[in-house]
């Protein structure tokens, strides 16, 4: 997916369904395993205004944080944002969506993909063993009591 989409010209909706093997913009969150399914939907809301609905499935390959292992993070990203022109950068969102800035004479859908990317992988990747998936605020209750030598005056 090379193209961009001028929203002036275009006739909505407007259906993507495709499967990307790679996006443009480099992800720093891992390796991409498999190709990235993309089934979107884009209407027209007002002139300067359209929603963008549908979802986004991605395999990322990254290492453990803990044992530095590689393990497979399967994102399902399910999207409803408001579109709306770089121009239009200081209105408020009344509708509750979130909002995505972009030219609208030529809006890349990749780039839109590489930022929903990046705002739902999760921050912390951790494998399935046991080391690395036991639950550390257990470990960190017993260790940090910030009031301890309060209480122990209390006492």
């Amino acid at each position: 997916m090379n193209e961009s989409i001028n929203f002036n010209e275009e006739s909505f909706p407007i259906n993507i369904v495709e499967e990307l093997s790679d996006l443009k913009e480099p992800l720093d969150l891992g390796k991409i395993k498999r190709p990235i399914n993309i089934s979107l939907k884009i209407s027209k809301l007002s002139l300067n205004e359209f929603i963008l609905s549908g979802s986004i499935a991605v395999n990322i390959e990254k290492e453990c944080q803990s044992c530095l292992d590689l393990t497979y993070v399967q994102l399902k990203i399910e999207s409803k944002v408001t579109i709306r022109d770089l121009r239009d950068l200081s209105e408020e969102n009344k509708d509750g969506n979130d909002i995505h800035f972009q030219n609208l004479e030529c809006f890349d859908v990749e780039k839109f993909i590489a930022e929903e990317v990046y705002l739902n992988c999760p921050s912390t990747i951790l494998c399935s063993k046991k080391k690395c998936n036991k639950d550390k605020s257990e470990e960190d209750k017993e260790k940090y009591q910030p009031f301890k030598k309060i209480r122990d005056l209390i006492k």
